[in-house]
């Protein structure tokens, strides 16, 4: 019997599905690898073993930051990087870790 996976995200607002910049990252993820995910929205991170949201849950397992939920979806073959090239991969990185660096300090600061 397959588990379903499931995700628990802040609710959304202004437009958006989620208020919260780690919860958009993962829906995103999830949509852009075809992940069969169930979307929980809550407005109450504490029933969440961490305090925090995203959660992820698949049966037993349960992540909470984006880089876990990552490679946990990838060991399950779900990417978004599938049928790149090495080069295509690495600027893929590159632009990943550009905006992690220098622009979200700066959407931060703003918002």
């Amino acid at each position: 019997m397959n588990r379903p996976m499931e995700l628990d995200v802040w609710a959304g607002d202004w437009g958006l599905p989620s208020i919260d910049l780690h919860c958009l990252q993962v829906m995103a993820y999830a949509k852009f690898s075809g992940v069969p995910i169930q979307m929980h929205v809550t407005n109450n991170p504490f029933w969440s073993p961490s305090g925090k949201l995203p959660v992820f849950r698949h049966g037993k397992v349960t992540l909470s930051t984006y880089t876990e939920i990552v490679a946990y979806l990838a060991k399950k073959k779900f990417s978004a990087d599938f049928g790149l090239t090495p080069r295509q991969h690495s600027e893929v990185v590159a632009y990943s870790q550009l905006l992690q660096e220098r622009l979200l300090p700066a959407l931060n600061f703003i918002w």
